[in-house]
């Protein structure tokens, strides 16, 4: 099996973070969190707005291209 470390053990919502199976392609996950303190839910709409920007402007990645 093959997963995100720790949480691919998880019961429940392991099988969310992880694949079983035979590859021989080695993939990375990165996850960054970033906590914020909201007061309100207007404030917390303003800052759910503003990360659903920032994540449209993303370029997807393009897949690396294996030496032949």
């Amino acid at each position: 099996s093959d997963g995100v470390p720790f949480l691919s053990k998880l019961p429940v919502v392991g099988a969310l973070f992880g694949t079983k199976g035979k590859s021989n392609t080695r993939r990375e996950v990165i996850v960054l969190i970033t906590p914020s303190i909201v007061r309100n839910p207007q404030e917390a709409r303003n800052l759910t707005d503003e990360y659903g920007q920032k994540f449209k402007a993303m370029e997807p990645l393009k897949p690396s291209q294996k030496p032949q």
